[in-house]
């Protein structure tokens, strides 16, 4: 019983030792992967992102009617329109 105890022990410390390695060559691979990105990103010329949606800076004049949904005076200095899509 203690032989195949030992020989159990002994099977699962060399599936370690295996596995410690692969992880090993694994993490130089990805260190090496992630050098090289960063190298790339360096030498890229910063882009600027392009912009999507409204300006926020700018004033947009809305057309609101009897019908719209508001609540305040029709008169009111500002108005804040929301969309909102509820799926």
């Amino acid at each position: 019983m203690a032989l195949v105890t030992l020989i159990g022990v002994i099977a699962l410390l060399m599936i370690s030792f295996s596995n410690m390695r692969d992880i090993d060559r694994l993490d130089r691979s990805l260190g090496e992967r992630i050098g090289k990105l960063e190298g790339q990103v360096a030498r890229a010329p910063a882009q600027a992102a392009p912009s999507r949606g409204p300006d926020p800076n700018r004033a947009y004049t809305l057309k609101l009617t009897s019908a719209t949904p508001a609540r305040g005076p029709a008169v009111a200095p500002v108005t804040i329109a929301e969309f909102s899509d509820f799926q």
